[in-house]
């Protein structure tokens, strides 16, 4: 039953030794007691005593047992740098959930979020390794304010956000006025009329002066919802002769299903060029399944609740989100 067996006596037989009880006299006196003989087992020169195994003794055993540490390369790296192995561990956590935010950027585009939010936004983005924040040149001042000297985020400008109305004059405009600011980067958005044949031309030349503009990525950004293939595949030819970096597909209320079956769509025509997705993409799950269609970065306003959920999921408590 535990692994453990027990030796076959000689032939099968117990032998028995007879203990004589020491008397003074060399007969028994009549009517007195006789003296219980006691007969107990013998072994044999082979044979070994194997004490009966309870479920106590194996108990006991298992304290008795000398614990041994496992060693692993966390407990190498522990003794290196004289700290913690639990430390090195979460360091190890922080560093793979740093990696995901990386691929994540803040779209900071609706009014609401006032100099208060965006201290604190920016203060969540650093700590979580967030990719950047993509904001509305409306709120470009709030982030600079908000960002020490020396920190480290990466800023973006989004232009002419939702709908891509604006005259190339006024959108044009903007985009220098943002590069004046010190963003790293302009994302314009694109009217799906202007991706018709009709008006290849006209977008064409749009996008060769934006993607002229030197020292900033540059992305265009489409309703992937209202364009159809050849819109998409006119975005994407457009953008590869313009020096244009990227294109953003925006997304408004979408099931995953029909996310997934749109991607794979996309794919299939889009190219060298790399994809974005702008969405409400709210959890950890949907940046999955984002990643595993091949999208290079995910624009959400979601991300901070998206960090949120990777430092409870894997238990960081060396920094704490606001």
């Amino acid at each position: 039953m535990f692994g453990l067996k027990l030796k076959k006596r000689d032939e099968g037989k117990e032998t028995t030794e007879k203990v004589e009880v020491a008397t003074e006299n060399a007969s028994e006196p009549v009517g007195e007691e006789k003296e219980e003989i006691i007969t107990a087992p013998v072994l044999s020169e082979t044979e070994t005593f194997v004490a009966p195994v309870t479920e106590k003794s194996l108990q006991q055993a298992e304290k008795e047992k000398p614990s041994k540490k496992v060693r692993t390369e966390f407990s190498r790296f522990a003794d290196i740098l004289n700290k913690d192995e639990d430390a090195i561990i979460e360091e190890c956590k922080l560093f793979q959930i740093r990696n995901i935010m990386s691929r994540i950027s803040k779209a900071l585009v609706r009014r609401g979020t006032d100099a208060e939010n965006t201290r604190t936004l920016v203060k969540n983005a650093i700590k979580s390794g967030l990719g950047e924040i993509a904001a509305a040149p409306a709120y470009l001042d709030n982030v600079s304010d908000a960002m020490k000297s020396g920190e480290e985020l990466k800023v973006s400008a989004v232009v002419d956000f939702p709908f891509g109305e604006s005259s190339f004059k006024v959108r044009f405009s903007e985009i220098k006025n943002s590069v004046k600011k010190g963003v790293d980067g302009i994302l314009t958005v694109i009217n799906t009329a202007a991706l018709k044949k009709e008006n290849a031309k006209i977008l064409k030349k749009e996008l060769k002066k934006t993607g002229k503009i030197k020292g900033v990525e540059k992305g265009a950004a489409v309703n992937a919802e209202d364009a159809d293939a050849d819109d998409i595949k006119q975005i994407f030819k457009l953008s590869e002769k313009s020096g244009i970096e990227y294109v953003a597909l925006m997304f408004g209320s979408i099931t995953e299903a029909e996310l997934v079956a749109k991607m794979k769509e996309i794919n299939a025509i889009k190219g060298k060029t790399p994809v974005k997705v702008m969405a409400n993409v709210d959890d950890v799950d949907g940046v999955k399944t984002l990643i595993s269609l091949g999208v290079s970065g995910i624009i959400t306003p979601y991300a901070d609740d998206i960090a949120r959920e990777l430092f409870k999921e894997f238990k960081i408590k060396s920094e704490k989100l606001l």
